[in-house]
């Protein structure tokens, strides 16, 4: 930390007295780097050009070993610059991992741009989202019915009469409503398998690229719930089902006291949960840039925040204690609301200022922000190069 501080500053820390320090901001230095190794490796420039996984893995470590060894002979700005080009092979690295590795098994290695029928055995990941049936237009000939859609880890696809290893995301879309499923079942699905289409014009928003980034090479798509049967119940005490179990709770508190009309808007807003609305009434918020407001976002979780932060100015609970109650409160919110780059950052950022009170340090902003960079991009690097992650923390920053 110190050498950053000092390829940062271009002084030594020691000529500052600590109330004084101005730049004390390691983290924006180390995200930076990582976030350079992220796009590098993903862009293919030339400084990345024939490093596969391996490779970056021991270019990061080199850099490391090279960086103790200048750090111990008192080179502190050349061992800076060394541990930043390691954090930059960590980066570019782990990209390479998620973007371009997948597994010898994996279910794409079945599936064609053209779908066909399948039979797979797969772990439910998400609970299923109930997709509203689009209201008659008259530009729909076609009218459509209710769809739900969840995400699902294969586990095996049939081949004949035999079953074949399998593996990998998939999102699983069928026509009608799954109630009895639930996250962490094992389930048996019928369904047409086929990859997501690359974009056929210029300009088109690349869906393929987009499933990539959340490791799903395959989709699966089925006309009845009847072609999926749950062939092993998950635990009732699982983690994915207790959230969902209160996200349930959640939306049915709603209906109860804002009304069933009301209740899909008050849950986009609320808990993220969008599914409910058809796409009538979101269309609106897209075209009048509004789409924000039925986004659970940063704001969302500060609101919160601030309110549980009442109880220690009205003297209800103990200044620490509210700290502690604070911080649990906003991470079980954050999963609950699904634990997006946005939520997540404002998550960091408000437990981060929690820790500093505790202590008694000062929180920077800054600082602060560098480290939701670094744990969103750990959890997903992909995430660098989504518009809505890039506009929520420059928002922050701005």
């Amino acid at each position: 930390i110190s050498a950053i501080e000092s390829l940062a500053t271009g002084n030594s820390r020691e000529a500052f007295p600590a109330t004084q320090w101005p730049r004390y901001q390691p983290l924006v230095i180390v995200a930076i780097a990582l976030a350079a190794g992220i796009a590098l490796d993903r862009l293919g420039l030339p400084a990345m050009a024939g490093f596969d996984l391996l490779a970056l893995w021991l270019v990061a470590a080199g850099c490391l070993a090279a960086w103790w060894w200048a750090w111990r002979g008192g080179h502190p700005a050349f061992s800076a610059w060394l541990l930043l080009a390691a954090i930059a092979g960590t980066g570019g690295a782990w990209h390479e991992l998620r973007w371009s590795h997948f597994s010898g098994d994996d279910i794409s290695r079945y599936a064609r741009f053209e779908a066909a029928p399948t039979c797979v055995t797969a772990i439910v990941l998400t609970a299923p989202e109930t997709l509203p049936a689009p209201r008659p237009t008259p530009l729909r000939a076609i009218p459509g019915g209710e769809r739900c859609r969840l995400a699902v880890q294969v586990r095996g696809i049939r081949d004949g009469t035999q079953w074949l290893a399998a593996d990998g995301r998939c999102q699983l879309v069928v026509d009608g409503d799954l109630v009895a499923v639930a996250p962490g079942d094992e389930i048996q699905i019928f369904a047409k398998l086929r990859r997501p289409n690359p974009p056929m014009n210029p300009g088109e928003f690349d869906f393929a690229a987009l499933a990539r980034a959340d490791r799903r090479l395959a989709s699966l798509v089925t006309r009845s719930p009847d072609c999926v049967t749950i062939v092993e119940p998950s635990s009732a005490w699982g983690p994915r089902r207790a959230l969902e179990a209160v996200r349930a709770s959640g939306k049915q508190l709603l209906r109860n006291y804002v009304g069933r009309e009301r209740a899909p808007l008050a849950a986009a807003i609320l808990l993220g949960a969008r599914e409910d609305l058809p796409n009538e009434e979101l269309l609106p918020f897209f075209l009048t840039g509004t789409i924000h407001v039925i986004v659970v976002s940063g704001l969302n979780v500060g609101i919160l925040a601030a309110g549980l932060y009442l109880m220690v100015w009205l003297g209800w609970l103990p200044r620490r204690v509210a700290l502690v109650v604070i911080i649990a409160v906003v991470v079980a919110y954050t999963l609950v609301a699904g634990a997006q780059p946005p939520v997540l950052r404002a998550a960091v950022l408000v437990v981060l200022i929690c820790v500093a009170a505790w202590t008694g340090r000062r929180a920077i902003g800054f600082n602060s922000l560098a480290a939701g960079v670094l744990i969103v991009l750990a959890i997903n690097p992909s995430e660098l190069f989504k518009t809505g992650t890039q506009l929520s923390f420059l928002c922050v920053a701005v």
